[in-house]
């Protein structure tokens, strides 16, 4: 009885191994999506008020889009901004 469930257990194990590999290939081929984020978003992340944020989209520090009067900005624009070092905060 022992000997069913364990060789049972096995093939369980082996399926979700090989299912779990095919989904990694899976996400390896999809692009990922940008993360559009909007200012107060930004200004939480970096825990910097509304103002330090629009002075560094017109500074240029920060790259935005606008869409319908809305800035957004990606979040990887953010982490390439704090990896440059680039004289914030």
């Amino acid at each position: 009885m022992y000997r069913d469930l364990d060789y049972d257990l096995g093939k369980i194990t082996k399926t979700l191994e090989t299912l779990a590999a095919k989904v990694e290939q899976m996400e390896s081929k999809m692009d990922p999506k940008p993360q559009w984020l909007d200012r107060k978003s930004v200004a939480r992340m970096l825990n910097i008020s509304l103002r330090t944020v629009d002075g560094y989209l017109a500074s240029g520090l920060l790259n935005y889009s606008k869409v319908q009067g809305r800035v957004f900005i990606l979040y990887e624009d953010v982490i390439k901004m704090l990896e440059n070092g680039k004289n914030v905060m």
